[in-house]
């Protein structure tokens, strides 16, 4: 058996973060696991490969089960198979965590996740150090930013005209010289890599961890020979995601007594939040024809963000992502248009990932409910209305066109009936093994698992509260602070 101090299952962002970090101490060894690619098709550095573009070779081909709040539809639902995951993948969109969002962690139990302790750590996502000394590995893009074309220009404009949107910008994109940079791009460079402590193995999926009593000794690797027992020392270290993490913990006996007994796994921890209160932005898109002016410069990728907080509302309810030409969500027609995302980014509908069966090669059940809390599509309703008065501001008139999603729709019930048949997910699933403090919380606000020694979740499942923002740049952070925990863990 092979044996390693941490072994850390995803190579994702989190877990690219985490693998290197914690191998900066020469005195541990690190094993980190990637169920995909280590490099990917050379197609993956083009930074128009996201949205309808991702390549089908590098993310797991998932989809939901049918969503009752979508009139039944189900949903293409892509997750990063490649060392670096999903931001092989997505937008690239670098936007700080809110620290009125890391209020809304403290308040639901995570002590110890506030902005004061997570700065630091999204200030090393950056290359930020302490302030003086650059810290290395990082991303590069909130270094370089994004140069604003005519179009972003004017709609920011036109946002801070109208009033009712808040932090209106042209926000950081993780492009380096014209090419996409992956987290594995950024931490896991050759200098990394080169490292003797360090071990990087591909094409490797974990099918369940490994216990001994309530201890977590190592995991069970799928490999073409049988399954292999690859041992953790110290601790094992999830790091496959907001759906991943919960699927490997399930396939593990930890989960919902019920559902386990349900699908034939013998119960190891009874944790019924794992897989529980999975949380998702619900995307509706508002595409225009284009106007006599392009849009945009960039390729197909949003610009300009902002939010939208109401007078009678605590905090912000939706977030707004400029739309560039080329991109096709649900109901747009097969020519480019151009407008806006309307996110919700304080969604009350929550969802479940459960496991299809006892195969551990089966794809689990994402039920992410879009839409399933009535609340969740009057919210977009306004949004649609709030957006379509930025959209007739005399700044936007050269790129206005006609509206072709959600169209003509006018009274309330005509828009939510509209966002129902033409809305969906901007792919960013979280809290489904939440951290806190509450009985059903799967996780210590240490990220550790309950219930058993040497067993830690790190990634956006491990979020409890709001992100009002793409969740990148928090997952990013979130694994800094682990990487610091894990090492004052150890003395």
């Amino acid at each position: 058996m092979h044996q390693f101090d941490y072994v850390i299952v995803g190579g994702g962002s989190a877990g690219c973060v985490l693998a290197s970090r914690l191998s900066e101490d020469t005195a541990v060894t690190v094993l980190l696991i990637e169920a995909g690619d280590p490099d990917g098709p050379a197609l993956m550095r083009d930074p128009s490969a996201w949205g309808d573009q991702v390549i089908p070779e590098i993310h797991w081909g998932s989809s939901t089960v049918p969503q009752p709040g979508l009139g039944g539809r189900s949903l293409p639902y892509p997750r990063g198979k490649v060392l670096g995951g999903s931001s092989a993948i997505n937008g690239m969109i670098l936007l700080p965590t809110l620290p009125s969002d890391l209020d809304d962690w403290v308040a639901n139990g995570a002590m110890g996740w506030d902005a004061d302790a997570l700065a630091p750590c999204a200030a090393r996502v950056r290359g930020l150090g302490d302030g003086q000394t650059p810290a290395t590995p990082s991303v590069h893009a909130g270094q370089q930013g994004v140069s604003a074309t005519p179009f972003a220009s004017a709609l920011v404009a036109a946002l801070k005209d109208d009033g009712l949107w808040h932090d209106a910008q042209v926000h950081d994109l993780m492009i380096v010289d014209g090419r996409r940079e992956t987290v594995a791009d950024a931490y896991l460079p050759p200098s990394v890599l080169a490292r003797p402590n360090l071990t990087v193995r591909a094409a490797t999926s974990v099918v369940r961890v490994a216990l001994s009593g309530d201890r977590c000794i190592g995991v069970e690797a799928a490999t073409p020979t049988g399954v292999e027992l690859i041992g953790a020392s110290r601790e094992v270290l999830l790091a496959a995601g907001a759906i991943g993490s919960p699927r490997i913990l399930l396939a593990s006996g930890i989960g919902p007594a019920d559902h386990l007994g349900e699908v034939g796994i013998e119960v190891a921890v009874d944790s019924p939040g794992v897989g529980a209160r999975l949380q998702d932005h619900a995307k509706q898109p508002l595409v225009l024809r284009p106007g006599s002016t392009a849009t945009t410069s960039h390729g197909q990728f949003a610009e300009v963000s902002a939010l939208l907080q109401t007078a009678d509302e605590p905090h912000a309810r939706v977030q707004l992502l400029s739309l560039a030409s080329g991109f096709k969500p649900a109901g747009a027609p097969p020519f480019p248009g151009f407008g806006f995302v309307l996110n919700v980014i304080d969604p009350m509908s929550r969802g479940t990932v459960r496991l299809r069966d006892s195969d551990p090669s089966s794809q689990p059940l994402i039920d992410p409910d879009i839409l399933g809390d009535p609340s969740d599509a009057s919210v977009l309703v306004a949004a649609i209305r709030a957006a379509r008065d930025v959209i007739a501001s005399p700044h936007l008139a050269p790129f206005r066109g006609e509206e072709l999603v959600p169209g003509h729709a006018s009274t309330d019930d005509e828009l939510e009936q509209a966002v129902r048949r033409t809305a969906g997910t901007y792919f960013h699933p979280y809290g489904s093994c939440r951290m806190g403090q509450a009985p059903d919380a799967p996780l210590d606000v240490d990220l550790s698992v309950r219930g058993v020694i040497g067993l830690r979740v790190v990634d956006a499942s491990v979020i409890p509260g709001r992100v009002s923002v793409n969740p990148h740049a928090t997952v990013l952070a979130i694994a800094e602070r682990a990487a610091d925990l894990i090492t004052q863990a150890r003395g």
